[in-house]
């Protein structure tokens, strides 16, 4: 128990509080062990027939209780403030600053279904902990040991038969609590394939796949199901041992307390030590209920500590501070990286000119959505420098970094609130004016006219009440309203229809010279008039030039430029009717 409150105050970056209501219960449990003790001399004083000692005995227990009962309020009342104000809250608000200060790149794979569980069910068992579960085993403990204590001093044998289990009893609290804490991934699994099943559903529903269910969930609601019976198992097993322990620490007791009353044990203090035994027994067995909970608390903390104790990517100093008048807006130079064992990118230069439009194509899984990830440091290189207006982005702060940097990924993210919000998200002092200005550049505003309430119609969570399209088009909006030195468009137009794509291409070319631009993008039409196109293939730039001189060198944007145009002109041929 201590160690966990040590790591709840390391948690919280000082004191919880939790000890001095350990003290409270602690307090609580005392009293309580007293009022139950205090029937000892009550049994003896009304067998002896002093009624008035008797009842002086039940006004002090009377008394013991009424201060248990206070001592109980007051420090619950506390522990409800203490869960609500300081550790639930001051658990989220450090999990919120942890998670705003790492890098980017940390957000993969089930990240966001992690974080989503831990805020919910690690919240509710840390607060549990803090407001119940420490309040139950103290009390209990204090209780029992008190009463234990009291029934030493009128038969030491009695309080023996349940000292004795005490060693056996821990042991097996233990066992439960690390039953209880062992870690399985089903709940986050599950939890990210319902959000997989929920945003597949139009693929679903086209592939006729709703009735018979969808074999990746129906697996992991498998497997959470078996580790859900198995968690059970391993809890009750020692929690099965356990009641059988206290239960024959219970008759050993009854069998002493009859061989005493043969010894001549008082009527009085063998009736007492009855009442006190059963009485003790209570407490024994919430222990047992209450290991579980200390082993989910163990494990909330320690998922908690996991996503606390990520290291940030490092700022070097001293700090260095991007140049926008500097010639090169973003340079790459001699850059590796690497997923875990796989390289991306490979001893790969870049420099991009400060106004100008630079375009990158090539295969897929060439590298080229990882580079705008590496200028936007979701990453670090493996090797290699990359600079921001002269600037080693390892030595810019990051907000700093962010300031010159607006970004719209392959996939836009849009809030559950209306259009405008989405796109004042980059710019919240932003004026109307210059909303519908970034609206026109991004050809927003023919969506807005479609809709009926314009600016302020809400576009539903991650978007989905908008096209991949219309999405596209306000985080593209949202970009230029940020208005940043450098635009990075990750594959921006690869969602908009042809229709369009001359708007897409419109707005790229307006904001030549004002902004300098990187721009990812399958649809070679898009970029044509960019500056430099950079060919990158494995990870390297393969060829590098204007769109007119890569035509004439030949080789692979060639290629790509000649498929482009065989595309152009393929259509469905229709079958004449009669032929088969």
């Amino acid at each position: 128990m201590r160690q966990l409150i040590d790591r709840v105050d390391r948690l919280l970056g000082g004191r919880s509080g939790l000890r001095m209501h350990v003290v409270g219960y602690a307090i609580a449990g005392i009293l309580q062990g007293i009022a139950y003790a205090a029937i000892v001399p009550i049994l003896r004083a009304a067998v002896d027939g002093d009624l008035e000692r008797a009842w002086w005995w039940l006004a002090a227990a009377a008394v013991a209780i009424v201060l248990h009962g206070i001592a109980i309020w007051v420090t619950t009342s506390s522990a409800f403030e203490l869960t609500s104000g300081r550790v639930t809250s001051g658990l989220i608000r450090r999990i919120g600053d942890q998670v705003i200060s790492l890098p980017l790149g940390w957000f993969h794979g089930r990240r966001t279904a992690d974080v989503s569980v831990l805020i919910k069910k690690a919240m509710i068992d840390v607060g549990n902990l803090a407001s119940l579960v420490i309040q139950q085993i103290v009390v209990s403990v204090a209780t029992l040991a008190t009463v234990l204590v009291i029934i030493a001093f009128v038969d030491p044998w009695i309080a023996l038969a349940f000292v004795a289990v005490v060693p056996a009893a821990a042991y097996l609290f233990g066992q439960i609590r690390d039953a209880t804490a062992h870690h399985t991934e089903g709940g986050q699994e599950v939890t990210a394939r319902l959000l997989e099943y929920a945003n597949a559903q139009r693929v679903l529903r086209a592939s006729q796949r709703t009735d018979a269910g969808w074999d990746p969930l129906m697996e992991v609601l498998a497997d959470d199901s078996r580790e859900f019976v198995e968690r059970l198992d391993r809890e009750q097993r020692p929690q099965s041992v356990f009641f059988g322990v206290v239960s024959l620490a219970f008759a050993a007791a009854i069998l002493l307390l009859a061989d005493r009353s043969q010894e001549g044990l008082a009527a009085a203090d063998v009736i007492a030590l009855g009442i006190l035994a059963v009485r003790s027994v209570e407490p024994l067995m919430i222990l047992a209920g209450y290991a579980s909970g200390v082993g989910l608390g163990d494990l909330a903390t320690t998922e908690i500590a996991e996503v606390l104790d990520v290291e940030p990517l490092p700022v070097v100093q001293p700090l260095q501070h991007p140049d926008s008048d500097h010639p090169v807006a973003l340079a790459f130079e001699n850059v590796d990286f690497a997923y875990g064992d796989e390289p991306v990118i490979r001893d790969l230069s870049l420099v991009v000119p400060t106004g100008s439009v630079t375009a990158i194509v090539g295969p897929s899984g060439a590298g080229k959505t990882t580079l705008t990830r590496l200028a936007a440091r979701f990453h670090d290189a493996d090797r290699g420098e990359i600079a921001v207006g002269g600037a080693d982005i390892r030595s810019i702060a990051p907000e700093e970094l962010m300031a010159h940097l607006s970004m719209v990924l392959q996939d836009v993210y849009l809030f559950d609130a209306t259009i405008a919000d989405n796109v004042r998200l980059a710019r919240p002092d932003a004026s109307q004016l210059e909303l519908d200005e970034a609206a026109g550049m991004a050809r927003l505003t023919d969506v807005l006219e479609r809709l009926p309430h314009g600016w302020d119609t809400r576009v539903g969570e991650g978007g989905s009440l908008l096209s991949s399209g219309e999405r596209a088009r306000v985080g593209i909006a949202r970009a230029l309203l940020k208005d940043a030195p450098i635009l990075l468009l990750d594959e921006a137009t690869a969602a908009i229809d042809t229709i369009n794509e001359a708007a897409m291409t419109n707005a790229i070319e307006a904001l030549a010279g004002r902004s300098t631009i990187l721009v990812i993008a399958h649809r070679l039409s898009t970029i044509v008039n960019a500056d430099r196109i950079a060919v990158v293939v494995d990870g390297s730039i393969e060829q590098l030039g204007s769109h007119e001189e890569l035509l004439d060198a030949g080789g692979t944007y060639a290629g790509f430029w000649e498929e482009r145009r065989r595309s152009a002109g393929w259509r469905i041929a229709r079958q004449p009717a009669g032929e088969d």
